[in-house]
Parts: C-alpha cells; sequence; structure tokens
C-alpha cells in the first residue's frame, strides 16, 4: 500500500462492514450499548456470551446480572482444556503438509502470550519444513527465533502501545484458502488447559480480509 492512501484504504475497506469493531482502537461501548437494552427488551430470551476477563465493576456484568433478574436465561462460556492445543497443532502440521505440496507455506499469529511447549515444538517443526512464521507477541514469548536449522524462517515482533492492544489472531495459508481465527485464547498452558476459552474461525470473505490487511498486516 503506498503511504499516500493508506487511511483511505483502511476507511474504505471498513465501511463495507460497518458493524466491524476492533477493540481497544474502538470504543467498548458499542457492546455495553448493545447488552443493556437487550437486558431490558421482554423479545430477547437469552443472552449467550464468552468472556476472557472483566473488571469488579464491568458494566458487561451488570447488565447480564440484570437480564437475569429480569428472567432471560444467561450464559457465558467456552472450550480450551478439550480441544484448543490440538485444533491448532493440527493447523500447523495442514500447513507443513501443504507448503510440502506448494511451496508456499506461511503462518502469521497475533497473541499475547506463547509459552505453551507443544504449540512452539509444532512451530519449530514448520520452520524446519520451510514454512514462513511472523509471530506478533505482545509478552511473554519461550519461542527463540534465527536459531540455523530450527527456526530460521520465524520472525517474533512485540508492540506495546498506549491502548495495552490484546486482540488475537491466527492466521494460516492453507494451501490459499486464507483461514482466520480470532478470540480469547493465548499459547500458554493456563490458557490451554485450566481456562474456558475460544477461537473461532472466521467465515465472512470480506470481514476476513479486514483483519489480515489492516489489522494482522499492519501489526506485523
Amino acid at each position: 500500500m503506498s503511504d499516500s492512501n493508506d487511511g483511505q484504504n483502511i476507511f474504505s475497506a471498513i465501511e463495507k462492514r460497518d458493524w466491524v469493531f476492533y477493540h481497544p482502537y474502538d470504543s467498548f461501548n458499542t457492546t455495553v450499548n448493545l447488552l443493556k437494552p437487550a437486558s431490558d427488551d421482554p423479545d430477547v430470551l437469552a443472552i449467550k456470551t464468552t468472556m476472557y476477563r472483566v473488571g469488579k465493576k464491568s458494566p458487561i456484568i451488570a447488565a447480564l446480572l440484570h437480564a437475569r433478574k429480569m428472567g432471560k436465561a444467561v450464559t457465558a462460556l467456552v472450550v480450551a482444556p478439550a480441544t484448543l492445543r490440538r485444533e491448532i497443532i493440527d493447523r500447523i502440521d495442514r500447513e507443513i503438509n501443504a507448503h510440502k505440496q506448494r511451496g508456499d507455506g506461511y503462518i502469521a499469529l497475533k497473541l499475547n502470550g506463547l509459552v505453551d511447549k507443544g504449540i512452539i515444538r509444532a512451530l519449530y517443526r514448520a520452520s524446519m519444513a520451510g514454512v514462513r512464521i511472523n509471530l506478533n507477541v505482545r509478552g511473554l514469548c519461550a519461542l527463540r527465533p534465527g536459531i540455523k536449522g530450527v527456526s530460521e524462517n520465524i520472525t517474533v515482533t512485540s508492540i506495546l502501545g498506549r491502548f495495552l492492544e490484546h486482540s488475537r489472531v491466527y492466521y494460516f495459508r492453507n494451501g490459499r484458502a486464507d483461514e482466520v481465527l480470532i478470540g480469547s485464547a493465548d499459547m500458554m498452558p493456563r490458557n490451554l488447559n485450566k481456562r474456558v476459552e475460544v477461537l473461532l474461525i472466521v467465515p465472512d470473505p470480506e470481514l476476513k480480509e479486514v483483519i489480515i490487511e489492516y489489522m494482522l498486516n499492519i501489526h506485523l
């Protein structure tokens, strides 16, 4: 992208989906303002959500408690101890196989912590197979890039800004059938073994393009 139209490109892309919100750069009030009227609306029978971490005086919790008092079914959930590590490692192995066939294997992960041994070993294995890997890790990272014969194809960068940028994006080229996952989970034992976390596949092609081009690639 050229410097002269970067801003225009970003805004025109995001305008394709006027419901795209990128926290913390967009206000979280959009979510709060969705839940508050829903908790009172007689046509709303249930509210289901996944949450990573909330404050003691969170307006989200207040809205959910109010919804429960109004007789609505409220569920805050999801699935890490069961399948999450295995699903990510399966995708890394899938990228290795795709690279053997096409030679263009690529993985990009944007997350807050990378210390899980199983995930790190899988990424080393992918690097040794020739898959190119770009990692943007805000906090703890136990993977060492640039080790000859092991992690030569891996780069690691970190951005720590005023907003304590927190989002996770997991990208796999997948033989040019790009797959993007977003959600709450970092690649750490506490997230994968102990907490209830979730990653979800982004199916919408335009939204996927916004996440790849104007969020993930900019951070990388």
